[in-house]
């Protein structure tokens, strides 16, 4: 009876002991990792949110500070959450500005389009951006239905009805904070601004001298995982490919 309280079958000793000793590795191969690189302090993860004006044109962005127009316009920092909860949300009288380059002649190509957000703890903070992300819709014709969507140079048109346009542009590239070690990371951006005017006059003034609006604009970034963590994990799953090779029990 007591024969058949045991298990059919059992694992074998040597290695149980060898996964014990893979194991000890691991760990110490963990920590070699994270004693030699230390997560960032203050990684960039959030969202920001800022507004401003511009003047978009088949051949130019321009970013516009007040009624004045001048490379390296001003936006303003509305709010924003996590790393950039910080920066909105001080206490100082002025509104906090950073630059943003004009950008002519080819509009997709984007470099250091954002920068001068500050805060105390956060002095270094710049956003490049690397591209401006294509429309999918189709280009636009003057003829689209209500709520139909089409592509006007790097922008995105959608007919709300009557005369009302929503205009969307999303951009691309990386965050940093000169201040803050290791503090690299990817962030998209969305501009949106709704205007009074048809497609048909929009596609007009963006052939002329331009559409000018007031614009708002969300961006999003996330922290890149670890090095650390995905070596572990690297690890763990060659490990455990290797142990499900070597299983060996006995009756």
């Amino acid at each position: 009876m007591l024969l058949r309280l045991l298990p059919a079958k059992v694992f074998n000793l040597e290695l149980w002991r060898g996964q014990m000793r893979l194991a000890g590795s691991l760990l110490l191969v963990w920590a070699a990792a994270v004693l030699s690189n230390p997560a960032a302090a203050s990684p960039i993860n959030g969202e920001m949110n800022i507004a401003g004006s511009l003047t978009a044109t088949s051949t130019s962005l321009n970013f516009l500070n007040g009624t004045t127009e001048g490379t390296g316009g001003f936006v303003t920092l509305q709010g924003g959450t996590g790393y950039f909860n910080a920066i909105a949300s001080t206490n100082l009288m002025a509104p906090y500005i950073g630059a943003a380059k004009n950008l002519t002649s080819n509009p997709s190509n984007v470099t250091d389009s954002l920068s001068g957000f500050t805060a105390p703890g956060y002095s270094g903070l710049s956003i490049d951006l690397n591209q401006i992300v294509a429309p999918t819709a189709s280009p636009c014709t003057g003829s689209e239905a209500a709520n139909a969507s089409c592509s006007l140079g790097s922008l995105t048109l959608t007919n709300l009805g009557g005369d009302n346009t929503e205009l969307a542009m999303v951009v691309s590239g990386t965050a940093h904070d000169s201040a803050v070690a290791d503090s690299t990371a990817p962030i998209t951006g969305r501009y949106t601004t709704q205007t009074g005017q048809n497609i048909g006059a929009l596609m007009t003034a963006f052939a002329g001298n331009g559409i000018t609006a007031s614009y708002s604009a969300n961006f999003n970034t996330a922290q890149a995982p670890e090095p650390e963590l995905l070596l572990m994990l690297g690890i763990g799953l060659a490990a455990t490919g290797m142990l499900r090779r070597k299983a060996v029990v006995v009756d």
